[in-house]
């Protein structure tokens, strides 16, 4: 059975990579008892500057009642701590602990092993004397997306007719 033309495009491709690379994100900062969104908003405020809550909720993806909530969770953990800020004391700034520094390296580990196993995953592609689409062959073959219950059967990362693989062509630096 032919697979619907949606399959082909670079969005439809993207938001699949998404769900797998998400999917294995979750999983693997479970074993540390962390979120994505704890991993988010330690490796946000690694920085050690301080931010405000406006601010850390733009740059972690989440609205304002769901990061005040789990801020709080953060906070009682020993995480992170809230402090006034000194330039406008009407303003709360959120600051890191050592105890999130040190847990924040943990969590960049495990995030850190997603990259090195897709980077693995597709190495020698880019420098290969193959034809680039016999390259999407093969990063379809290596990086599979996990079957679908309602399809039973396994979707590639990469269809054939890329001309480059999404892991080399989209790969976060």
């Amino acid at each position: 059975m032919d697979q619907p033309p949606i399959t082909t495009s670079l969005t439809y491709l993207l938001a699949q990579a998404n769900r797998v690379v998400t999917a294995t994100l979750e999983r693997l900062l479970a074993q540390e008892g962390a979120t994505i969104e704890h991993w988010r908003v330690l490796e946000v405020l690694s920085d050690e500057q301080g931010r405000s809550m406006g601010e850390l909720a733009q740059l972690v993806l989440m609205n304002h009642p769901a990061l005040t909530k789990l801020m709080d969770r953060m906070v009682s953990r020993g995480w992170a701590h809230r402090a006034a800020d000194p330039a406008d004391s009407r303003k709360v700034l959120v600051f890191i602990t050592d105890a999130g520094l040190a847990f924040a390296a943990r969590l960049r580990q495990r995030a850190r092993s997603i990259t090195r196993r897709s980077t693995r995953a597709t190495a020698g592609q880019s420098s290969s004397s193959g034809s680039s689409a016999r390259s999407s062959e093969s990063t379809s073959r290596t990086l599979q997306i996990p079957p679908r219950a309602d399809r039973g059967r396994t979707l590639p990362l990469v269809h054939a007719s890329m001309s480059m693989p999404v892991a080399r062509c989209c790969k976060a630096s």
